[in-house]
């Protein structure tokens, strides 16, 4: 039986996770001040089981993403339009 969206889709004001039973795909907008210097980036989170291995394997992949990069994203997403 298929699970809920909102079991699959986890979401905060700068945060979202969606996942199935073998993967998940994580977006956080990080924002933190060091030595009085601010620093901002998206950091994107990929989750899933190399199934090719016996056992399946989980492995990671992470990208941090500069200001210039999200703004080019969000225009991406933002132009999206699912029925199309």
């Amino acid at each position: 039986m298929e699970k809920d969206v909102s079991e699959k889709i986890k979401v905060v004001p700068t945060y979202i996770q969606i996942k199935d039973e073998n993967a998940s795909l994580e977006f956080d907008l990080i924002a933190f001040r060091q030595r009085g210097e601010e620093a901002r980036y998206l950091a994107v989170t990929f989750t899933g089981l190399d199934i090719t291995k016996d056992p399946p394997v989980e492995q990671e992949a992470f990208m941090n993403v500069d200001e210039e990069g999200f703004k080019k994203i969000k225009a991406f997403f933002e132009q999206l339009e699912w029925g199309k």
